[in-house]
């Protein structure tokens, strides 16, 4: 049976790998720094389901001043989530999305966003099987200056 909790950082080395397969191209350093971020400020948590003890997958929430397509505002943001490739479709991921919002509701929030690539056809997939409804596309440009 899985367990899902709030991860602190004695989860921290685990956690760092599941990270990298999510972020391959950021150095270790800077994930390491980030989860020292999130662990230490409040408008921000991190999630873990376990199985067996081991950390299978892990979902890292905010609370954002706002959010795009959201019709409240401050909002819970699922900022990174990810479940080991060996898991997926075990119901993990919809237990980390529960913690979330959960979570999210614990701060009087009224509603949680998250943000996928366009390109990332299984994370659509996921998100739309977890229930959240997509609020509209987004392509981003940039000009060198």
């Amino acid at each position: 049976m899985a367990e899902v909790r709030r991860l602190d950082d004695d989860d921290r080395p685990a956690w760092l790998n599941l990270r990298a397969a999510l972020y391959p191209d950021v150095p270790a350093e800077a994930l390491g720094a980030e989860v020292t971020h999130l662990l230490g400020d409040p408008l921000e948590a991190g999630y873990g389901v376990f199985e067996d003890g081991a950390l299978v997958g892990f979902v890292e929430v905010s609370e954002r001043p706002w959010g795009e397509g959201c019709e409240t505002a401050p909002v819970g943001w699922i900022e990174s989530i990810l479940v080991a490739a060996d898991r997926r479709r075990s119901g993990a991921g919809r237990l980390l999305i529960d913690a979330a919002a959960n979570w999210s509701r614990a701060r009087g929030l009224k509603e949680l966003g998250s943000d996928v690539e366009t390109s990332n056809a299984a994370s659509l997939a996921s998100h739309l099987a977890w229930g959240f409804g997509e609020t509209m596309r987004l392509a981003m440009f940039r000009i060198r200056l």
